[in-house]
Parts: C-alpha cells; structure tokens; sequence
C-alpha cells in the first residue's frame, strides 16, 4: 500500500510538470493580452464569464466549435454557449472510455494544437468507446486555488479548454465523464486548514455542476479519490474514524451543492477500494451518489495475477454488499496498469496480460447479483507521462481493449436474487 501510495502521489506531480511541457499551458502573459481579457482576472470575473453573465460578442455571432479557427487560442465562452445550444444527455448502459491527455490553453492569441483534438476523439472510433473521461485539477496553495504548470490563479483559460474539449467530444457522440480534485502544494498543517480548502472547494464545485447541466454532461465527479486524499495527499495523520466521518460530511456537502443545479449522473470514485479498508468502507454513506467507482490497477512489473485476483472479487463482493445498502451501482472508474520508462517489449507485453485477466475477472461476475461493474475507464489514452507510461493509445493492448468494449460485456447468465 504505501509504495502505491509513493508512486500515485508522484502521478500527480507528473500531471504538475506536464503543465510546463504542454504548450506552456495554463499561463497568461499579461503582454499578450488582447481587449477582450485583462492580464489578471479574478476567479469571480472568470466563474462570471463560465455562467454566461458577460454579454457576447457580436463578431463571434455565427461562430461554434464547428468551424472555430482554433489558430485564434482557446475559443471564448460565447463561442463555447453557442456550441452547446439544443444539447441533450446521451443515454448509454455501460461506461467505456480511456482518459485523454485533455485540451490546454496556450496562451492569449496562440494556436491551439489541433492533432491533441484529433487524437483525443479518436478514442471512440479506435476503441469503441462510450464516453469521454476528462479530469479537471486545480492546485491549492497558501489559501488559494491555482493552475498546475505555472501556477496562475486565473482559472478562465483552462476552464474554457477543459470546457471546449469536453464539448468536441460530445459533439462526436460521447457521453461526457468529469471529475474534478484538487491537490495541496506541500500538504496542510492541520484540520482546520485542511477543511477551509475542502469549503472553498465547494465553491469550484458548484461553477462545474452549472456549467456541466449547461452543456449536459451525463456524469460530475466533484472531488476524485476523496478517500485517499485524506489519507495520504493532505499529509496529516487522520485516523480512519476521521477519515471515515470527513468523507461522509463532504461527500454530503458536495451533493447537496451540485444536486440543486446539475440533473446528470452524480459519481464518486474511491481511491482505496480494497479489501485492507473493508470496514471503513462499510461506513461510507453513499446514499447521495448514482454510480460509486473504484480504482484498480497494479505496477505492470509487480503484477501477480492470483492477487489481483482474489483481491478484485473480495473487493467486488464488499462493492455488491456496498451498493445493495445504498440502493446505487458501481464501476471501474479508473483502471491503472503502469510502470517506469523505458518502455520494453516485455513491459508491453505484461500490460496486456494484466487487461486480459482483469477483462476475464469481469466477464465472470453477474451484474444482476453484483450490482457492477457497469462501466470501465482506464487511465489512459494518450497522456505521455514523465518518467512512468501507462498510456495505451498505439499499444498492443490497444486491440485487446477494442475487443473487450465491442464485444457483450457480460457472460454470466443473469440470475434473480
């Protein structure tokens, strides 16, 4: 647990640098600036703009993402509000998607990279997915919330990329997945600290689950692997009691915040779904969620499949037993296969024979008697880590995971209970 616990937490550090290496994302140079921004917007002007409350700009009348120029930089929010005019949810059974290495800004009056677009909806036609899984992260330092990369606290530019991926995506058929988190700069001195950020999370929250009933995203995320969190990213020693009544107070919160504005699906993901956390899992109140989903995933060279086994069919039964009290479902939101570069034949080898016994592990249970999965994501398409891969855009697992998503999902004949 704790070396995945080490390497998950670099993961995340990884996202923070990759900020520097895409496009220089995520920062706005104030000399750059046209007239319609100004070279530090609030959060308050920036969330103003995402609710439509700045008026539109005339010049932009006709524009959508349809034939946006994309040389212009990340497209404004009239153009974004026009694109989702006439949305509806698209209705599916079964979640099927890769995570996307995303869409960034670039910057004012900068091109964005138009073959990440491409790339990123490819997803469905090469293996045959559902959904579109976007993960949208904030980093929480001194107080404040800013972007990861080079940490500006205005917000807008990533928003409206995040947005206008997510909008391109649905555009082509996808159901729309948005999860949202985010992470302390150097951890928190104490709980207090550590609620003040968890409050004013709220807020962010609340600017999401608006803009996603807007454009009519099917599933809102607000705070991926709260559980997690609050036992390793925050850096206090919680005791599990703690942990437990923190995740209910702000699994609570969150729900009540999102519920009065967004009509989608409300999910939750755990990130210690594991047998080791049987009983705090029990104590979960899930009751304000629609799907709970899960982490699984093993370092590719570490891989043992009779553990991951057992593991994965204890953590399946403790997941019925979860979801018949709460009256919901769960899902695979996260499948992560990883492991360092450089990347080897037998390395690639291994990762699709960690997706062919997971695959053959679901294909076992009756979802009629486990409630699940009903649903798998896996972490990721194309995002080229520093230093780890678990991408598996042009892999060879890339096949085995078209199969798997366009062949009957269940074997099992369903049963009454």
């Amino acid at each position: 647990m704790y070396k995945r616990t080490i390497i998950y937490v670099s993961f995340l550090l990884i996202l923070v640098l990759a900020g520097l290496v895409i496009g220089m994302n995520l920062l706005r140079a104030p000399e750059e600036v046209g007239e319609e921004e100004k070279p530090k917007e609030s959060q308050k002007a920036s969330e103003e703009k995402a609710t439509g409350t700045i008026k539109s700009n005339k010049t932009e009348a006709l524009v959508t993402l349809e034939n946006y120029d994309w040389n212009k930089g990340v497209p404004s929010w009239e153009v974004l509000n026009r694109t989702a005019e006439n949305l509806t949810r698209i209705k599916i059974n079964f979640l099927k998607g890769a995570i996307s290495a995303g869409l960034f800004d670039p910057g004012p009056n900068r091109p964005v990279n138009k073959s990440t677009i491409k790339e990123n909806l490819s997803v469905k036609q090469r293996l045959n997915a559902t959904v579109y899984a976007a993960r949208f992260i904030l980093l929480y330092r001194n107080g404040e919330f800013y972007t990861l990369g080079l940490e500006t606290r205005d917000i807008d530019g990533y928003l409206r990329a995040m947005m206008a991926d997510c909008l391109m995506a649905k555009k082509a058929g996808l159901a729309i997945h948005l999860s949202a988190s985010f992470l302390p700069k150097s951890g928190f001195q104490s709980i207090d600290e550590l609620r003040k950020a968890l409050d004013k999370w709220q807020k962010i929250v609340k600017m999401l689950a608006e803009l996603s009933e807007r454009y009519k995203f099917e599933f809102f995320n607000p705070f991926g692997e709260l559980d997690h969190f609050l036992r390793v990213e925050c850096q206090l020693k919680i005791s599990e009691d703690d942990v437990v009544k923190l995740v209910n107070e702000y699994h609570s919160k969150y729900a009540s915040a999102i519920k009065s504005v967004f009509r989608g699906k409300l999910v939750t993901q755990l990130g210690d779904a594991h047998p080791a956390f049987r009983n705090s899992l029990a104590s979960y109140n899930l009751s304000c969620v629609d799907l709970v989903g899960i982490l699984v995933g093993s370092k590719i060279s570490l891989f043992k499949e009779e553990r991951f086994r057992n593991d994965f069919l204890e953590t399946a039964d403790i997941m019925r037993s979860l979801c018949l009290k709460w009256n919901n479902s769960w899902y695979i939101s996260e499948v992560w296969f990883y492991d360092d570069k450089p990347v080897t034949e037998e390395k690639l080898k291994k990762q699709s024979e960690c997706f062919k016994v997971l695959f053959n592990l679901i294909q076992q249970l009756n979802p009629s008697v486990y409630r699940g999965p009903v649903g798998v994501l896996i972490m990721n398409w194309n995002l080229r880590e520093y230093g780890i891969f678990a991408d598996i855009m042009d892999r060879p697992v890339e096949s085995i995971i078209k199969e798997f998503f366009s062949s009957p999902i269940w074997k099992a004949t369903p049963q009454k209970r």
